[in-house]
């Protein structure tokens, strides 16, 4: 059974947290265009073992944001903070995407509350600052108003999806939900290409950590995740074979069944 819960963030935005299962607390937070639903999945195969809470994070649909606002993955980490608070004990926290670029922040940010850290490739610019042309082009389809424009834009030239997979997300019940999403989604991939270029500062989290990629995921991905390899104090890497992005959905019993082998250590 799955409990919808209102927290209410430090600016005063009512934020989605979705409740279901018992046992140690594990906070999800979802990618980019993406909400909630991203988890439904993988839960079956978590909330036996753990309290899974799904935080809708802000602009996409979920949870309150002002139009427009700008992105800031500190601000998110201040509503994951914001959570964590709440709890009894310390939480686990995953995070898919620029939703692991959010979990990262947030266990510098509250380092006591986090157990450990389960980091699906977080978009971490990486060796150059990633080019920004085709953001500049969704950025223009937004604001005429092409919201699937923006949204195709950046799944075929910003993360790199191969053709077929972009077909197969716009077939998917969800696409209509994503392109409304096309906006945030947007602003916080400009948020994404403005963060420092590497990872050294993350140095200072303190908890175990997982690293999850897939076997074929896009080079930008790979590149990200040998580099937290590189700087984190306590961490792992597990490759997800046969996988890309997108386990969550093409693969969850292996991704779940990994997060597990992890989880039930720390």
């Amino acid at each position: 059974m799955t409990v919808a819960l209102r927290l209410i963030a430090g600016d005063g935005s009512a934020l989605l947290v979705e409740d279901s299962g018992s046992g140690t607390p594990l906070v999800l937070l979802h990618g980019g265009l993406n909400s909630t639903r991203s988890f439904d999945r993988i839960l079956p195969i978590l909330t036996p073992r753990y309290r899974c809470l799904a935080l809708g994070r802000r602009g996409y649909g979920q949870s309150g944001a002002a139009p427009g606002a700008a992105h800031s993955f500190d601000r998110e980490a201040q509503d994951v903070a914001t959570l964590l608070a709440t709890l009894d004990q310390p939480a686990h926290l995953f995070g898919h995407s620029s939703g692991a670029i959010a979990a990262a922040t947030a266990a510098l940010a509250a380092p006591a509350r986090v157990r450990s850290l389960v980091l699906y490739e977080p978009p971490f610019p990486i060796g150059s600052p990633h080019p920004d042309q085709w953001l500049i082009a969704a950025e223009a389809a937004v604001a005429r108003g092409d919201n699937e424009e923006a949204a195709l834009i950046g799944l075929r030239d910003g993360v790199g999806f191969p053709p077929p997979l972009v077909d197969r997300l716009r077939a998917d019940p969800t696409w209509r939900e994503r392109v409304a999403a096309a906006p945030a989604w947007i602003r916080e991939s400009r948020s994404v290409l403005s963060l420092p270029v590497g990872v050294a500062r993350l140095s200072a989290i303190s908890a175990p950590t997982l690293l999850l990629t897939g076997s074929h995921t896009e080079p930008h991905h790979t590149a990200a995740i040998d580099a937290l390899h590189g700087v984190l104090p306590d961490n792992e890497v597990a490759v997800l074979a046969g996988q890309g992005h997108t386990a969550l959905v093409s693969a969850p019993d292996l991704l779940g069944e990994t997060m597990l082998a992890f989880l039930d250590r720390h």
